[in-house]
C-alpha cells in the first residue's frame, strides 16, 4: 500500500505460544474511500477462522476498491454487512464450516478523518500524548454488557470466566449490528491508533500498552514487535496481532 508521507503503518500477527494455527488475518490498503485497516479474529477452530477472517479481509478489500461511497458512515457500514453476508452463506452452504466466524475492526482514513466499525471484542485504541490510551470501541460481549447494567465493575470485567464470549461476530448470525462511530476524529502529528485482537488485550492491560507505546523505538514496525513480544511473554495464550497506524508532523 502506497502511504502518504505523514503517515507510519505497520502490521505483524503471530500463532502465540499455545496455538497451533493463526486464525487471525489483517489487511490495509488504498481505495477510492480512503486509506483502509482491518483487523480479524477468526473463532471456530479447524482452521475455519482462518478461513472467516481471511474472507472478511478479502470481501471488503474487494467491496472498498469497486464501489465509491460519499458517506464513509455508509462504506463502513455496507462493507461489513456484505462481508456478513459471504461468511454467513459459506457456513450454511458447507456442514464442516458451520459455526464460523470472526472479530472484525475497521478503520478508515480519508480527508484527515479517522472513521471506524466493529463487530466483536477485537479493538480500536486511540494513543495521544496529552490523554494517553484511550478505547475508542466497546466489546461486544457478555461482561461488557454486565458493565454497562452495572452488575460488575470494568475492573471484575478483566477476570471474569465469561469475558470471552462475545454476543455478535461476523458470519454467525444472518444479520449483524456493527457499531459505527458517530463523529471522526482528526488525529494530529505524534499521535496514533492501534487496531488489535483480544490476543494482546487479553494478555496487557491498557495501562501496559500505554507505557509500551510511550517507551518503545519511535518506528510504528518497532512498537507492534515489541507489543507481539510482550503478549507472547505474558503467556501467548492466543494468536495475537497488531496494527499501528502512526501520524508525524506533515512537511510543508
Amino acid at each position: 500500500m502506497m502511504v502518504p508521507a505523514h503517515l507510519q503503518v505497520a502490521g505483524l500477527t503471530d500463532v502465540g505460544r499455545q496455538r497451533d494455527n493463526n486464525e487471525d488475518f489483517l489487511g490495509y490498503f488504498n481505495t477510492p474511500n480512503g486509506l483502509v485497516f482491518i483487523v480479524c479474529d477468526g473463532l471456530g477452530g479447524h482452521a475455519k477462522g482462518e478461513v472467516a477472517s481471511r474472507m472478511t479481509v478479502q470481501t471488503i478489500c474487494q467491496f472498498m476498491s469497486q464501489t465509491a461511497f460519499e458517506n464513509p458512515f455508509q462504506a463502513l457500514t455496507e462493507s461489513m454487512n456484505l462481508a456478513n453476508e459471504e461468511v454467513y452463506q459459506k457456513a450454511v452452504s458447507d456442514p464442516s464450516s458451520w459455526g464460523m466466524g470472526t472479530t472484525c475492526v475497521l478503520g478508515l482514513y480519508k480527508d484527515d478523518k479517522f472513521y471506524w466499525a466493529h463487530v466483536g471484542d477485537s479493538r480500536i485504541y486511540h494513543f495521544r500524548n496529552g490523554n494517553g490510551l484511550i478505547g475508542i470501541t466497546k466489546d461486544h460481549s457478555v461482561v461488557q454488557e454486565m458493565v454497562e447494567r452495572g452488575i460488575i465493575t470494568q475492573e471484575e470485567s478483566l477476570s471474569h470466566p465469561k469475558r470471552h464470549l462475545i454476543t455478535q461476530a461476523i458470519g454467525t448470525q444472518q444479520i449483524i449490528h456493527p457499531s459505527v462511530c458517530e463523529i471522526p476524529i482528526e488525529p494530529k502529528a505524534h499521535e496514533l491508533f492501534l487496531l488489535c485482537t483480544d490476543g494482546l488485550t487479553g494478555m496487557l492491560e491498557d495501562k501496559t500498552i500505554e507505557t509500551a507505546l510511550r517507551n518503545t523505538a519511535p518506528s510504528a514496525h518497532q512498537q507492534a514487535k515489541d507489543l507481539i513480544e510482550m503478549a507472547n511473554n505474558a503467556g501467548g495464550v492466543d494468536n495475537v496481532t497488531v496494527l499501528i497506524i502512526k501520524f508525524l508532523e506533515k512537511k510543508i
